[in-house]
């Protein structure tokens, strides 16, 4: 082995060097973008809140793994064909939450009703615009200063009753403004919500008018 390296002891030190300017094109062209860098796709320019996104807003860059936002969208496939819920800067990592589904497509049996406020029992303040909730109807305790949930079971008529699920259309407050999140976790609002709007058909809307004539509320809730 001492004697076949002494012979190519030259060969040898060239293909390692070959092997160290190798690696050093690989790191420097492959290797440092692969390996510290992520790829993420961010706006060309400023959009406004309600933007379509199209393909050609978008570019896909390379950013420091360390700088990297987590859930940061890296296709744009992801977002192409979604409008922006509210006003986006240029370079901005993007995450999903700031992308929602364009304006509602109605089908032909499906009207936006808004909610009578003596119809409401209860519901989420973190409510938004599209959110899909569950109606229960709520029997009025009329003994019940708080007007809350009766849980006696062996009275039908005061269990709460799932009634059918929909899609919020609107919630405005009283100066009939979209409230919005503030934040991402939706734990702050833009205002209080005063008018709730929902997807509804006539059939539906009928059945919310019987339950109502008979003393019932209804509970929106979502998950």
């Amino acid at each position: 082995m001492k004697k076949f390296y002494k012979k190519n002891k030259k060969l040898m030190g060239i293909f390692f060097l070959f092997l160290a300017v190798a690696f050093f094109i690989f790191w420097e062209f492959v290797g440092r973008s692969e390996f510290l860098y992520e790829s993420v796709v961010v706006l060309k320019e400023d959009v406004q809140k309600g933007t379509l996104i199209t393909d050609d807003m978008l570019n896909i860059i390379k950013i420091d793994v360390n700088n990297h936002i987590k859930n940061s969208i890296n296709k744009k496939s992801e977002i192409i064909g979604f409008e922006a819920k509210h006003y986006i800067p240029a370079k901005t990592q993007l995450v999903g939450e700031f992308f929602d589904s364009p304006e509602f497509v109605l089908d032909n049996d499906e009207k936006i009703m808004k909610l009578p406020n003596e119809w409401i029992h209860s519901y989420p303040e973190t409510l938004r615009r599209k959110d899909k909730v569950y109606l229960y109807a709520i029997k009025s305790n009329t003994d019940n200063p708080e007007n809350q949930i009766v849980k006696a079971k062996d009275n039908k008529s005061e269990e709460k009753l799932y009634v059918f699920n929909t899609t919020v259309a609107y919630v405005k407050d009283n100066t009939n403004r979209e409230v919005e999140s503030l934040d991402i976790d939706r734990l702050v609002g833009s205002s209080t919500i005063s008018v709730i709007e929902v997807v509804i058909t006539d059939k539906e809307f009928e059945m919310l008018k019987e339950y109502s004539s008979n003393g019932y509320t209804f509970a929106l809730l979502y998950k």
